[in-house]
């Protein structure tokens, strides 16, 4: 008789800690609605039961893999837009890793390298852009993603043949690579995938980017040059490398001759990458160091008769192949490459598609390296005035 009341009571306690658990969950539910925070409750199981698809249809849809119907498809993400669906980024970011870790081979979400450059040539041991697609390679099987190489140097390739094929491979995201030409607009629809740029040769449409920092290393080689006593300091690079950067390297250039004076003579700006005009220009300014990112001016001056670095320091802002004594700063497609993978995982995790309203760019800088005898004996007193520049 005793246990009956007590069951009751516990019963009604029960109901009572029911009632306020609801409670509560009502109340979070109405204060984050007024906040504009939408809370975390709504699942792909629910999506499901709403239109009366399993949960792994739906996430499947939500992926856009191309097993399912382009209506279900539709179907599915009308659906999720209209409930505010979003993936938690820490639970996807989670089951990548485990199926990755469980398999030994990456799953789940695959990723596009779009370049201009054919995969035959693209893969050669030589190729400057090999780097690119390998650093990107390796970041995104470290993160769980799959990479497919989507190249479109194929002659006679229609831009809706090209989406066709990277619809039925899955892809949700691209990591875009350096392109030949500078400053060229990639006219395809962007709005389903999320996207990140490598170095800035592509001008629209403007994506998140991952590039090398042209302004700040531009900055530095000069401080530390004129830490040296070097006071004539020149310039030269070439016409497709100033417009592959945004003229970074010659704003930065500029902006620190402007603040420190110094006798400098004018940019000198190469046509492709023909070094004759170095000649007059040498002869005419006699610059005492000379910054040279992305060409080599050592040939030119050897057939002048100046030595390096005797007679003139020569440096540059990115190490060069096969000219490490010029120093510069130490940086990779590689890295960049990874970078961008980071990057794009990033945008995945949050469901970012399309062009950004508010775009993101990425700057990388590796370690500095001093170029061979940078404080040589300088011939003439260093003076430090203003200098005209063009």
């Amino acid at each position: 008789m005793s246990s009956t009341p007590t069951r009751r009571r516990a019963s009604s306690s029960g109901r009572k800690l029911g009632t306020e658990r609801e409670s509560a969950r009502e109340i979070n539910s109405v204060s984050a609605s007024a906040l504009g925070v939408r809370p975390a409750t709504l699942s792909v199981r629910a999506i499901g039961a709403r239109l009366g698809l399993s949960k792994s249809t739906v996430a499947a849809a939500l992926r856009g893999e191309s097993r399912h119907a382009a209506a279900t498809i539709a179907r599915v993400r009308a659906m999720a837009e209209a409930l505010d669906y979003r993936p938690n980024p820490l639970v996807i970011a989670n089951m990548m890793l485990t199926r990755q870790a469980r398999s030994g081979r990456p799953r789940g979400t695959t990723l596009g390298y779009l370049s201009d450059v054919s995969r035959p040539a693209l893969l050669e041991a030589d190729c400057p852009g090999r780097d690119g697609y390998v650093g990107a390679r390796e970041r995104a099987h470290e993160l769980g993603f799959g990479l497919d190489l989507i190249e479109y140097a194929r002659a006679g390739m229609p831009s809706a043949r090209l989406r066709n094929v990277i619809r039925n491979r899955g892809i949700r995201g691209f990591v875009i690579a350096p392109h030949t030409l500078p400053q060229i607009d990639l006219d395809m629809g962007w709005e389903e995938f999320a996207s990140v740029c490598i170095g800035f040769s592509v001008a629209s449409p403007r994506f998140d980017r991952v590039g090398y920092d042209h302004h700040e290393a531009i900055v530095e080689v000069c401080r530390r040059m004129w830490h040296h006593g070097r006071r004539r300091m020149g310039l030269v690079m070439s016409d497709d490398f100033d417009a592959r950067v945004l003229h970074l390297t010659r704003a930065g250039f500029l902006r620190w001759q402007s603040d420190h004076g110094g006798e400098a003579p004018p940019i000198l700006i190469l046509a492709g990458s023909d070094p004759a005009p170095l000649a007059g220009w040498f002869r005419r300014y006699s610059p005492d160091c000379i910054i040279a990112p992305a060409v080599d001016v050592v040939p030119a001056l050897s057939a002048l008769g100046r030595r390096v670095p005797q007679d003139v320091v020569v440096t540059t802002t990115m190490r060069m192949l096969g000219r490490p004594e010029l120093g510069g700063f130490d940086i990779s497609l590689r890295t960049l490459a990874r970078s961008a993978v980071d990057l794009l995982a990033a945008k995945l995790y949050r469901n970012e598609q399309g062009i950004p309203l508010i775009r993101q760019t990425v700057l990388v800088l590796g370690p500095y390296h001093e170029p061979a005898a940078a404080a040589a004996p300088v011939a003439g007193p260093a003076v430090a005035t203003k200098g005209a520049l063009v």
